[in-house]
């Protein structure tokens, strides 16, 4: 809890860029046409994703129109699911310290997606409750779980393609862990084959959606480059890379330093990978165990064994995914598969821990990372965000912006010499739709998708300045032009 309450610092700083507006924007034209939204944002590679995250924000935008409301529920909640998921799945598995699952709340990829308003963050809490429910389902031989797990798949489905690989592995390896009581359990049976109707029911609408759309296809294309990317999912546990998200901050002496010691997490994780070697060698991790025999299935390991199965299988389809889409780059395409790289940081550090050298190092890395978090929190607030390209302006700041220009009766987003605004004018124009709405003055009229004003920006006197320029904050300003 103490962890997460580094997430609810400052609701008001998180960015809002790209395609944070457009996501709003979806939710305010389907609010607006009084309809429920069927797809969410196009993707970057040529699928749109799910409505899951649009929906959620309709239902926000019912009660507010104040953004950094909809954040604080953002993060509450995706904190909350996240935690409950992580809690179930360490007391579903014996050999996993539940404690331990804490540090996740420590990695700084973790700490953004959950506070940002995109959609691709929603995969964080339903990726961690889908193997949560799964490793419980097999823990209990209960088939409420079951439910769970089914209701958990169609939402990452629902939220962004990436979660497929983690989807796909848990649907294989039930169908094929549990083929003979599929096969002898007729009562199980048949609330598996309702499921899994109810599931493809669900999902049917939207992916009539995708397949008629101009993805490309998933080609395999082996890149060394791809590879390397796809099984470099512990850097989401270090502080390694994360000016992709903040701007260059290694500038500082003691940066290495921080780097070094928050990249332990790749030895924890490496070690955690022999573990699961380990359990697949076993030979049981294919074949459910519990239900034939009349023992309980925890004491079994079962558990244990389908969730290693489930690691297995994604990153195999991982690597296929990421070798087909040629992904080299992004974190953010980490966020569907995040889990299965954290449950071999798990497996391997509780493993560890009852040593008195891993403690020591443990502590001495959570420390850092924790210390690393509030100072860029602090860092973030008193300076109004970054000029980095992932990150800008923060949320209150524009909205600030926003409402200024409404008070000086700017028809549209003026001309920005500062990077982000000039870069995503959709933002502000959000902003102050949302401006607008919550002074009840009904839709605005300069914003809707791909609109502009006759002589946007030509003739209004303004434009939009970082309010320190020769700092490295991302707070913006209006002021009139000089020319103006």
């Amino acid at each position: 809890m103490a962890l997460g309450v580094v997430r609810l610092l400052f609701p008001g700083d998180v960015p809002f860029i790209a395609d944070e507006p457009l996501l709003i924007q979806g939710a305010l034209d389907a609010l607006e046409s009084k309809e429920v939204a069927m797809a969410g944002l196009q993707g970057t590679r040529g699928a749109a994703y799910g409505a899951a995250p649009t929906w959620f924000y309709q239902a926000m935008l019912l009660l507010t129109s104040d953004l950094r409301i909809v954040a604080l529920v953002k993060v509450v909640f995706v904190t909350l699911l996240t935690g409950y998921g992580l809690l179930l799945l360490g007391r579903s598995v014996p050999r996993l310290s539940t404690p331990l699952g804490a540090f996740a709340f420590l990695s700084p990829y973790l700490w953004f997606y959950a506070r940002d308003l995109w959609d691709n963050s929603f995969a964080i809490p339903f990726t961690a409750m889908l193997v949560a429910t799964y490793a419980a389902f097999h823990a209990s031989k209960r088939t409420r779980w079951l439910v769970g797990t089914a209701l958990f798949a169609v939402l990452c489905v629902m939220t962004h393609l990436m979660t497929t690989p983690l989807v796909g592995a848990v649907l294989v390896h039930l169908v094929w862990s549990q083929r003979r009581r599929l096969a002898h359990d007729r009562r199980f049976a048949f609330a598996a084959g309702g499921l899994g109707a109810a599931a493809a029911a669900a999902l049917a609408p939207y992916l009539r959606t995708v397949s008629a759309g101009p993805a490309t296809d998933l080609l395999w294309s082996p890149s060394p480059r791809a590879l390397l990317f796809a099984l470099d999912g512990f850097r989401i546990f270090t502080l390694r890379g994360f000016d992709y998200v903040i701007g260059d901050w290694t500038a500082a002496g003691f940066a290495p330093a921080l780097v070094v010691i928050s990249s332990v997490s790749y030895g924890v994780g490496a070690w955690g990978a022999v573990l699961l070697n380990r359990v697949l060698r076993q030979g049981d991790v294919w074949e459910a165990k519990g239900a034939a025999d009349g023992k309980d299935a925890k004491e079994t390991g079962d558990a244990e064994a389908a969730v290693a199965g489930v690691v297995a299988l994604t990153l195999v389809f991982f690597v296929i995914v990421a070798n087909g889409k040629r992904l080299v780059e992004h974190p953010h395409y980490y966020s569907g598969v995040w889990i299965a790289f954290f449950a071999l940081w798990w497996w391997g550090m509780s493993d560890l821990v009852s040593r008195l050298w891993a403690r020591r190092v443990l502590v001495c890395q959570a420390a850092t990372m924790a210390a690393f978090l509030v100072g860029l929190a602090v860092w973030l607030h008193v300076n109004g965000g970054t000029r980095s390209l992932h990150y800008g302006p923060t949320l209150g700041n524009q909205m600030a912006v926003a409402a200024e220009l409404d008070r000086l009766g700017v028809e549209d987003a003026p001309p920005s010499p500062a990077h982000h605004p000039r870069l995503f004018p959709q933002a502000i124009r959000v902003l102050r739709r949302l401006h607008a709405r919550g002074d009840g003055q009904g839709p605005s009229t300069a914003t809707s998708a791909g609109e502009t004003l006759p002589g946007e920006g030509e003739a209004s006197g303004y434009e939009i300045v970082y309010a320190r320029p020769e700092g490295t904050g991302g707070e913006i300003a209006v002021q009139r032009r000089p020319d103006g």
